[in-house]
C-alpha cells in the first residue's frame, strides 16, 4: 500500500470479517502516520458475498453502514454461483449475468467521486 493511492477493501458479510476491517484500517493508518504514504487513502469498502436471505448478513451489513456510511459502497457485490461458472467457462460474469456485468462497469465510475 505504499505505492497505492487509493485502497479499495473488500469485505465478505460475515462477522470475522468485520471485525478485520478495523485491522485493515488501523495498517492504512500507521501506513499515512509513518509517512510511507500520507496520501494513502479509502477508496471503498465493498461488501462481498452477501446473501439477503441470511439474518446475518443483512445484520452485518446494516452494521457496516452505521460504522462507515461515507466509506462503504451502497450496494454490496451478491453472493452467486455465476462467478464461478464464469471462470469455468472461461467467459466474462456479463455474458452469463448481464445484470452483473453492469454491477461492475458501475462500480469503476464511482471512481470518478471525490475520494474519503
Amino acid at each position: 500500500m505504499t505505492a497505492a493511492q487509493l485502497v479499495l477493501v473488500p469485505v465478505a458479510t460475515e462477522l470475522m470479517a468485520e471485525r478485520t476491517v478495523k485491522l485493515i484500517l488501523s495498517t492504512i493508518n500507521d501506513i499515512k502516520e509513518t509517512e510511507l504514504n500520507p496520501a494513502l487513502r479509502v477508496w471503498r469498502i465493498l461488501p462481498t458475498l452477501y446473501d439477503q436471505r441470511l439474518a446475518h448478513h443483512r445484520e452485518i451489513l446494516e452494521a457496516f453502514k452505521v460504522k462507515y456510511p461515507e466509506l462503504l459502497y451502497s450496494e454490496p457485490v451478491r453472493a452467486t454461483t455465476k462467478y464461478k461458472d464464469a471462470v469455468t467457462n472461461r467467459s466474462d460474469v456479463s455474458d452469463l449475468d448481464p445484470k452483473l456485468g453492469d454491477y461492475w462497469t458501475l462500480l469503476p465510475n464511482c471512481s470518478l467521486e471525490k475520494p474519503r
